[in-house]
């Protein structure tokens, strides 16, 4: 979607069609990803994805842009952020490393919260016999995951939204109705992601 007009005309035909099919493969599945931790609208802006495609064009890795978004998630949780959860947000991430922390990323069982958080052991073996070098692939499974489980969790949706509330604090009651709306859902399925510790790319992709 994104990559066609950039590369048309640049290489021969065939190429031309097999780079334009790569790139806009990757470029939909970053699409998809960041959309997958930030909720809200499933499209990026104009800008972002102008930006995604100088990115890949300019050979950043897929592995690295997910490890920058997922870095950017966490961040943003953390901080509280209140600003558009962007491509260009996930900007300073990405140029000191695509979020590379293997060492600090290691497994751990998340706390029982009474939450009913979907098993991910399917999904799990499924990577097991995924080649290591099918990141697109990899993710694509991972990606999917996430948002059937998400809606598998739409009956505490109202509940994991009213804990993205409770991180907002003091600070919600100085956002208009949709910022809160947005953030809410944004906090929540980062608490979502961040169940499944295995499933983060700094592990997933080292």
């Amino acid at each position: 979607m994104f990559a066609s007009a950039t590369l048309e005309g640049s290489h021969p035909s065939g190429a031309a069609e097999s780079g334009a099919d790569a790139l806009a493969d990757a470029a939909e599945e970053v699409r998809a990803w960041l959309v997958t931790a930030r909720g809200g609208a499933p499209f990026l802006s104009g800008a972002d994805g102008r930006l995604l495609v100088s990115w890949l064009e300019a050979g950043v890795s897929v592995a690295d842009l997910l490890r920058a978004i997922d870095e950017t998630a966490r961040h943003r949780r953390a901080k509280r952020a209140r600003s558009p959860f962007t491509l260009r947000s996930v900007e300073r991430v990405l140029v000191r490393g695509g979020g590379r922390s293997p060492a600090r990323a290691q497994p751990r069982a998340a706390a029982d919260d009474g939450i009913p958080w979907p098993s991910c052991a399917a999904v799990e073996t499924e990577l097991g016999a995924m080649s290591a070098e099918d990141v697109v692939g990899r993710l694509a499974r991972v990606r999917r995951f996430f948002d059937e489980a998400w809606q598998q969790l739409a009956p505490v949706h109202p509940t994991l939204l009213a804990d993205g509330l409770t991180e907002l604090g003091e600070f919600a009651d100085a956002l208009d109705d949709d910022t809160r709306i947005r953030l809410c859902e944004e906090f929540a399925r980062e608490r979502l992601r961040s169940h499944y510790p295995s499933l983060r790319p700094g592990v997933l992709f080292g």
